[in-house]
């Protein structure tokens, strides 16, 4: 078998192997051995920069916004974008204008109208154009959004964002540290105050979820990213933990390598009050293996506005 290359310096985890094209066995084989290897040794060479915290808030405060059927890694996300301060971030930006890289159907801006009373505007980017993106902008004049081929290159940008967001979508990018190269020369060409706020698996969905995307994340490749952006204020806020993950591992991880249904299927009741549980159990923890990572990147300012 001839070698196959798959090794490329634009991306954070030095490989563009990509779980999202079919995979043949060799390269399903293949990309667990790199994953697996691109996961180790997660704390060496960090960036100095790059601030961890554990993410903690008061779940009680939020959880009956939550969709009950969600996995645990998306409660999680779903508690940090709740848990934003949005007046304080319209406050030192002015009005938000939002770009939603890898946007999907974009409901992040509908989660966001139902989540905040702060308006902004949105302009999500994907690569396929997805047919609800009409009706979404008859429906809301604040939406709009933007099929892209190719790279994402700075003249997708104009001069009017300072809200980069991205929602389980870096993993699928090939070349993750292009895009975050475009973003740190358009922040320095505007000279404004801005943040990024970007939703990562973390090593832990290696095994949670298997073949997915390129790749997951470890403080050592989010190094990379925050290098890029020596004079920003860059936090990388762990969310979940051990408890987290072994609900996602009983419930939804186990189930579908029996294939069997997993418990939210005949047990959301339950399966709903078990990961509250297990996401208050890991806020209060040492925050050994977590479960998704929010990295914020606040560009243009002093001191930053999000605290563990």
């Amino acid at each position: 078998m001839p070698e196959l290359n798959f090794r490329d310096s634009r991306s954070s985890s030095g490989n563009i192997l990509n779980a999202d094209s079919e995979l043949d066995l060799y390269q399903q084989k293949l990309w667990f051995n790199i994953n697996f290897e691109n996961n180790k040794n997660p704390k060496k060479n960090l960036d100095p920069n790059l601030n961890v915290r554990m993410f903690s808030c008061n779940v009680d405060d939020y959880w009956d916004l939550l969709t009950q059927d969600i996995t645990p890694s998306r409660k999680l996300c779903n508690l940090f974008w709740l848990d934003l301060p949005w007046r304080l971030l319209e406050k030192r930006l002015g009005s938000l204008n939002i770009l939603d890289y890898g946007c999907s159907t974009g409901n992040y801006a509908i989660n966001f109208m139902e989540w905040t009373d702060v308006s902004f505007s949105y302009h999500g980017y994907d690569v396929s154009h997805k047919n609800i993106w009409e009706e979404r902008c008859a429906l809301h004049d604040n939406l709009k959004f933007t099929q892209y081929k190719g790279e994402f290159r700075l003249s997708n940008l104009s001069s009017e964002f300072n809200y980069f967001m991205s929602q389980s979508a870096m993993e699928h990018v090939n070349h993750d540290l292009t895009y975050f190269q475009v973003i740190a020369d358009y922040l320095t060409d505007i000279k404004k105050p801005a943040i990024q706020i970007h939703l990562i698996p973390s090593a832990a969905c290696f095994e949670l979820y298997g073949l997915h995307g390129v790749r997951q994340y470890t403080p050592r490749t989010i190094s990379k990213i925050s290098s890029l952006f020596p004079k920003a204020i860059c936090t990388l806020f762990c969310l979940g933990g051990q408890a987290s993950n072994e609900i996602h591992r009983q419930a939804i991880t186990i189930p579908e390598l029996n294939n069997t249904q997993d418990w939210r299927i005949n047990y959301l009741f339950d399966y709903d009050r078990l990961l509250k549980k297990a996401i208050e159990n890991d806020m209060s923890s040492p925050n050994l293996d977590p479960s998704f990572y929010a990295l914020v990147i606040e560009s243009g300012v002093n001191t930053t506005l999000l605290h563990a």
